[in-house]
């Protein structure tokens, strides 16, 4: 399927060492994007890194994660598991 980077949830978080804000998206655990400044720029940051990292997928053929969002219930709870073991 062909997946938009608006079809992922993205986390910001802050880091409590270092106060900056971390952007992740669960199905792209390698990912990650920092601002120090706000949320929003950590969250439009990893936006943008998404869209590149599908684009490329999508050129070399990659089929990318399902969204959590669109997963059936079995697959949900079995990435939720994975994500949890890490």
């Amino acid at each position: 399927m062909n997946y938009k980077a608006n079809d992922y949830d993205i986390l910001v978080g802050r880091d409590r060492t270092t106060g900056e804000y971390v952007a992740i998206v669960r199905e792209f655990p390698s990912l990650s994007w920092v601002s120090e400044y706000n949320r929003s720029l950590a969250a439009q940051g990893m936006r943008n890194l998404l869209l590149e990292v599908l684009a490329d997928m999508k050129e070399d053929g990659e089929t990318p994660p399902t969204p959590l969002g669109f997963a059936s219930k079995t697959e949900s709870t079995t990435s939720l598991r994975e994500l949890a073991s890490i």
